[in-house]
């Protein structure tokens, strides 16, 4: 994958590394794991994104996306903060349109308001054939421009039903 920060997300990484949303640092044809799994008991599907930068142990980025109503999914992250999205589907790829973020507090979801901070949210994946899709997510700053952006190619190397 490909991970790239401007000069304000790389002021923001300690806060991105503190809060694990996101991946805190920028690099080029970095190995990425990633393992998804469904919550038997409930509507979360489980992210775990391992990236292994050169010389470092693997930064993991885990996320739980779920429903939030019609066409929309939140992705929470650890720390309580989620992306609340549109998805829907062009006929060539599904994508993820920002519709704000989300907090938890005492099992109540907020909004909250960091499009200031750090810009709105997009995503897009493509299938390429059976086994390999191409994804692209990005943050866009009002002012800034794109603050933050990864992407890549992924194939599929293991698929249990359990």
């Amino acid at each position: 994958m490909k991970v790239e920060l401007s000069a304000l997300a790389k002021l923001l990484s300690p806060l991105m590394r503190l809060t694990k949303a996101l991946v805190p640092q920028a690099g080029y044809n970095i190995p990425v794991t990633v393992t998804f799994s469904s919550e038997p008991d409930g509507d979360g599907f489980r992210f775990d994104r391992a990236f292994r930068f050169p010389a470092r142990k693997p930064y993991h980025f885990r996320s739980r996306m779920v429903t939030a109503g019609e066409g929309d999914i939140i992705e929470w992250m650890p720390s309580g903060i989620g992306w609340h999205a549109r998805y829907g589907f062009d006929g060539e790829k599904v994508t993820m349109h920002h519709k704000g973020y989300k907090m938890r507090v005492l099992g109540v979801t907020l909004p909250i308001s960091l499009e200031w901070l750090i810009g709105r949210g997009y995503a897009e994946e493509r299938a390429i054939d059976d086994v390999q899709f191409e994804m692209y997510m990005d943050l866009r700053h009002i002012w800034f421009g794109r603050i933050y952006a990864y992407s890549g190619t992924f194939t599929v190397t293991d698929m249990r039903l359990s």
